[in-house]
């Protein structure tokens, strides 16, 4: 039995309204961002970006199996929300690097690099002390 959408189950022209809408939202949507793929394709592109083929085969299924076989229901809309928090996890990262880098890169045209970089990097290696 093939799998339903939700405008399956839409009477069609209430489906027909509703495809015209996302079409134009799409469409507005690409020419504000410059996209030449649906917003929402991208989204799920990135979202196998960061989780793996499995993040998007369970979008795609609207389930996830679990390890004793049962299946876990997964929306679309819970896919975008830990996309969000995997955006938020990325760019916190990338800052994080980024300052890293500048420490470095200005110890590096210090009179005394070690002292720089250490005093530079105090709160990196704070944060990494575990116990």
């Amino acid at each position: 039995m093939k799998a339903k959408s939700f405008l399956d189950l839409m009477p069609e022209d209430e489906r027909e309204r509703a495809i015209e809408r996302a079409n134009r939202r799409i469409n507005r949507q690409k020419a504000s961002k410059g996209l030449d793929i649906s917003p929402a394709i991208y989204d799920m592109c990135e979202l196998g970006y960061f989780l793996g083929w499995d993040a998007l085969l369970a979008v795609r299924r609207g389930f996830t199996m679990l390890p004793d076989g049962t299946k876990e229901p997964f929306t679309e809309q819970e896919a975008k929300i830990i996309l969000e928090g995997v955006r938020k996890v990325w760019f916190t990262k990338l800052i994080e690097e980024s300052g890293g880098n500048m420490v470095a890169f200005g110890a590096a045209n210090s009179k005394s690099p070690g002292d720089a970089f250490n005093k530079g990097t105090k709160e990196f290696q704070e944060r990494a002390k575990i116990g």
